[in-house]
């Protein structure tokens, strides 16, 4: 690291993470002698959803025992709730988030536990009862990841809709950033660049916890209005979980008059 300090001598260090918020985990020393770039890329989610669930959970078919009646039934009614409509939309959004398999035998055990046992069969219900709290625990596991800064842009979104201010473009959450950032007397470092908030920005709606609100492309990203993905109870969980989430930053999400 002291040899690159010379204009002659330069490196270059690839790395891999699962984590969102690995360059923050570095010393300054190494932080201060390095140009970051960090590219993201998301799992290829399965093609067919509804078809690993039931992959998961159907019955096998057995002629030799005596409940093959049953085992058809039953079948039959997990793949008549698994395609519906509905419980489509639910496991794309769930699977878009997580698309491991160890995701989708959690999804397929919560959705077993939640069968009627007098029925025996599986209903779209079953799915649909499942599908919201784990939309809310994947939302948080996903923000537990994120760099301070991509917290701060939440937050600062968060309190934006708070005013009645729902669709945000980027430069008015920055301003709200900068707002909160005069009265945070915690003595935390947690002052960034415009470029740097932008690029923390283009993070988050690349994790779809933003979207944009309309579907012009004509406007600069930076002025397009944008949509938080995230309730404030979600992001709340999140950041008290959240190792790298300040005093300062939690209140400032709690409490509308700071900042």
């Amino acid at each position: 690291l002291d040899a690159m300090q010379t204009s002659n001598v330069q490196a270059s260090l690839v790395g891999i993470s699962s984590r969102h918020d690995c360059l923050e985990l570095l010393e300054k020393r190494v932080r201060s002698r390095f140009s970051h770039r960090k590219l993201l890329f998301s799992s290829p989610p399965p093609a067919d959803p509804s078809g690993m669930i039931i992959q998961l959970l159907k019955l096998p078919t057995d002629p030799a025992l005596n409940n093959v009646n049953y085992v058809q039934r039953f079948n039959r009614a997990l793949t008549q709730a698994a395609t519906s409509p509905a419980v489509r939309k639910m496991l794309d959004r769930l699977f878009d988030c997580n698309c491991s398999p160890r995701h989708a035998c959690n999804i397929a055990v919560q959705v077993l536990c939640k069968m009627n046992r007098e029925e025996g069969i599986i209903t779209s219900k079953d799915f649909l009862a499942i599908g919201e709290g784990m939309l809310v625990e994947t939302h948080v596991e996903v923000i537990k990841g994120l760099s301070v800064l991509e917290l701060y842009m939440l937050v600062a979104m968060c309190r934006l809709e708070q005013k009645e201010r729902e669709s945000p473009n980027f430069e008015e959450v920055y301003a709200q950033y900068e707002e909160g950032q005069l009265t945070n007397t915690s003595g935390s470092s947690d002052r960034f660049s415009r470029v740097a908030a932008y690029r923390a920005f283009e993070n988050l709606l690349a994790l779809e916890l933003v979207a944009f609100a309309d579907g012009t492309r004509v406007v600069l990203k930076r002025y397009r209005p944008a949509t938080l993905l995230v309730g404030q109870q979600e992001l709340h969980a999140a950041l008290q979980a959240h190792p790298k989430a300040t005093p300062f930053l939690k209140r400032w999400l709690s409490h509308e008059h700071v900042g």
